[in-house]
């Protein structure tokens, strides 16, 4: 059994970290290269006190997860590995100990940052939140083993797809859901760390307005700075669609539920900074506020999206008219501007770009 454990620690531990390198340099540089080691207790500490924020930390963490799995998944259909499917010939529990093992090490770098976020919160003896890390993570490592365990086991079959359409084949796939799709399994880097940038900054903002308790123009000043930030999605989703969605071009789909369907895909995206903003927000903020609030990032990207169907604009030029959008709007808000107005506003603009431009754009 020890000789089986060094052979997958060096054919799927050692080779997981060595073809995800670019991937921790990036989530190195974005965790410790902004942050120093006493942010990070800050941090910690207001997670302790406010459990609800776990729930970002863990969708990163199953996002995490997910790339591990999926890594192991794609390795298996290697022909060199095809001896894996020979594990089922061990007796099932120490397979199921040798798989968790190997879990275990691929899960070692958010295994040891929740062991600091545990240690944080036992020094301000806030026993639940240390639970809810600890349960959190072990629950997420059982479930992650047992898939594991499950697809290694099972023998390879040549004739299913690998990839991204082999995936989503298995998975609920309407037009909304497919970049989300794509995101997840062809850039998960860049998912990663957008999201974990845009929810920092709208943390942030969250924070300081309860610090400073009474104006609300921080809210919507995070919200501006967050889609910013998401703002990458919308070049890639522009390329995604020239090379992956050129057969809905043809297609009788009337272009208003096309305009919606986009708006939907952006919805979903934003859905961990809205889940945070909402939860933490919407027992002492008023509904209708943060109803108003959340429609502008979301009318910021289909304006976003929408530029893309102008005739001449690249990715510089995308870049200026996001940077200048965000700059002036930020004194538009701290002047005190509805910011219901602000969305609708842009929301028109988009929906006439849309309208005159988009076929063309996609001829």
């Amino acid at each position: 059994m020890k000789a089986v454990r060094k052979v997958l620690v060096r054919a799927l531990v050692k080779e997981f970290y060595k073809a995800n390198t670019g991937f921790f340099l990036v989530a190195l540089g974005l965790v410790f290269g902004f942050l120093k080691t006493a942010q990070h207790v800050d941090l910690t500490s207001f997670l302790a006190v406010k459990p609800f924020y776990y729930l970002v930390v863990l969708a990163l963490w199953l996002l995490y997860a997910a790339k591990t799995l999926s890594f192991v998944f794609t390795v298996k259909r290697l022909p060199n590995n095809s001896w894996l499917s020979y594990l089922v010939l061990l007796n099932p529990f120490k397979r199921l100990m040798l798989v968790l093992h190997i879990q275990a090490l691929l899960f070692l770098p958010i295994l040891g940052y929740s062991l600091f976020m545990t240690a944080i919160t036992i020094q301000l003896n806030q026993w639940t939140s240390a639970v809810f890390v600890i349960s959190g993570n072990l629950i997420l490592l059982f479930a992650a083993t047992y898939m594991l365990e499950r697809r290694l086991i099972r023998p390879v079959d040549a004739k299913l797809q690998i990839g991204f359409r082999g995936f989503t084949n298995r998975l609920p796939k309407p037009f909304p859901m497919l970049f989300v799709h794509h995101l997840l399994n062809r850039q998960s880097i860049l998912l990663l760390g957008t999201k974990t940038a845009s929810l920092i900054i709208l943390v942030g903002a969250i924070w300081i307005f309860e610090m400073e308790g009474t104006d609300l123009r921080l809210l919507n000043l995070g919200l501006l700075l967050s889609a910013a930030v998401n703002a990458a999605f919308c070049f890639h989703y522009h390329q995604y669609q020239q090379r992956e969605l050129s057969l809905y071009r043809n297609l009788p789909i009337p272009k208003n539920l096309q305009f919606v369907w986009y708006g939907l895909s952006y919805l979903i995206l934003m859905l961990p900074e809205l889940l945070v903003f909402f939860g933490n927000l919407g027992l002492t903020i008023p509904t209708l506020f943060l109803l108003k609030s959340a429609l502008l990032p979301l009318a910021l990207l289909l304006f976003y999206h929408c530029l893309f169907y102008l005739k001449g604009i690249d990715m510089e030029d995308f870049i200026k008219v996001v940077f200048f959008a965000t700059a002036i709007l930020f004194f538009v808000i701290l002047g005190r501007i509805e910011v219901v107005f602000i969305s609708g506003l842009f929301l028109l603009f988009s929906y006439f770009i849309f309208q005159k431009r988009g076929q063309e754009s996609a001829d």
